[in-house]
Parts: C-alpha cells; sequence; structure tokens
C-alpha cells in the first residue's frame, strides 16, 4: 500500500522517497535538501528499511553501497524480491567499477558517486519516480478492466 502525501500547493501528490544510509549527517542533508520535491524518511540500515518497507511502501530508494553490517549488495539482495519494480538509486564514495557493476546486476536503477551534484540527484529521482508511477497508473488503470 502507497501512502502519498499532496504536494504545498495542494496539486499532485509529491512521491515519497526512502533514503538508507548509516551516516546520520548525511541522512540528515538529503531530508532536508529533498524535502520540498519529496516525502522523505530516512532510516540508518537495511534491516530498517525492510521493517519501513513493511510499512509503506516509497516510490524510490536512495541507499547508500557502503554501510556496516549489511552493505547495499545485500539490500539490493533483501528488497529486489520483496519489490521487484521499485527505483533504487545507489550512493558511492568509490569508483569500484566492479562494485557498481554488481549492484546494476543486482538491480539497481543508477549508480552515483559521492560527492553528488544535487540539481543531478534531485533530476534523478524525479525521473525514477514519475516513471515507476506512470508504470503503476497504467498497471492499475488495466487492472480496473
Amino acid at each position: 500500500m502507497k501512502h502519498k502525501t499532496k504536494s504545498p500547493g495542494g496539486g499532485q501528490q509529491m512521491p515519497r522517497i526512502l533514503v538508507i544510509d548509516d551516516d546520520a549527517s548525511l541522512r540528515e542533508t538529503m531530508r532536508i535538501i529533498l524535502h520540498t520535491s519529496f516525502r522523505v524518511t530516512t532510516v540508518p540500515s537495511v534491516d530498517a528499511a525492510i521493517e519501513e518497507l513493511g510499512h509503506c511502501l516509497p516510490d524510490g530508494i536512495i541507499m547508500d553501497l557502503s554501510m556496516p553490517i549489511k552493505d547495499g549488495l545485500q539490500g539490493l539482495r533483501e528488497i529486489r524480491p520483496l519489490h521487484p519494480s521499485l527505483p533504487i538509486i545507489m550512493l558511492t564514495g568509490y569508483a569500484d567499477s566492479q562494485t557498481s557493476q554488481q549492484a546494476l546486476e543486482l538491480g539497481a536503477s543508477e549508480i552515483m558517486r559521492k560527492p553528488f551534484d544535487l540539481v543531478e540527484l534531485i533530476t534523478r529521482i524525479s525521473k525514477i519516480t514519475e516513471a515507476a508511477q506512470t508504470t503503476q497508473a497504467k498497471q492499475d488503470s488495466v487492472a480496473a478492466v
């Protein structure tokens, strides 16, 4: 079940984004940066993300690749079987192309390197959430027939 909020202008509903990162300052920065365009929920770990996904399904996920205990690759392994079409942008501070390729193979929608350009991040999130919402709307209209 998806929960959405209306935009400040009262028109379109704001897409919901789940940010998964062990760095509390980055989570807060992402919440501040994204809150005008998205409804943002942040969690510090893959396990907390799985729990959050059980309560409310977002329109997209931003997940750090490098986290303790369970990294972003393990996050993809656990989230993808439950939500195969959910857009996931992976963030990485490392230029390891092998790990990035593995993330794509496990179902990441995109990889962004840290430090990232804020405008580019917002643009990419907007594109993947719009595409996901369009796909969901088509599925809903087919199911209604």
